[in-house]
């Protein structure tokens, strides 16, 4: 948790992971604690793949719907649904203490939202043109 909480991400990333493989299915509270940093770890190193960090099933099991969305919202680059998600949930994230983390997330979610953009340029002109899309009008 300290290496989480100095931003020593690919560290905290480890022994978070460590802690989760080894803490026995039937300690959920538990599980959730390390869960409310792990996912937000993941995310700042990009670990996820499309979807999302995390599998769907993880979030229900766990009662975690809301970290889910927040997930699949930061992998798409839906910079809405995220700040939605954030204002909606703040109350709960401020009490699992990442909420500050969450916003530092905010600018990754737009580094991800220009690279669908380019992506879509590219497979719609060609990697030339996509090299050159202007981020002002």
């Amino acid at each position: 948790v300290s290496q989480f909480n100095n931003n020593n991400w690919p560290v905290a990333v480890d022994h978070l992971s460590f802690a989760l493989r080894n803490i026995p299915a039937k300690y959920v509270g538990h599980r959730r604690c390390i869960l409310w940093r792990l996912i937000p770890a993941k995310l700042f190193l990009s670990l996820g793949d499309k979807g999302g960090v995390g599998a769907p099933a993880l979030f229900l099991s766990t009662g975690m719907t809301e970290l889910g969305d927040l997930s699949s919202a930061f992998a798409r680059g839906d910079v809405r649904a995220f700040e939605a998600n954030l204002e909606r949930n703040e109350a709960l994230y401020v009490k699992n203490e990442v909420y500050l983390h969450l916003l530092k997330l905010r600018m990754l979610v737009y580094r991800n939202l220009l690279k669908r953009c380019y992506l879509v340029v590219r497979a719609r002109k060609g990697d030339a043109a996509a090299a050159r899309i202007p981020l002002r009008d």
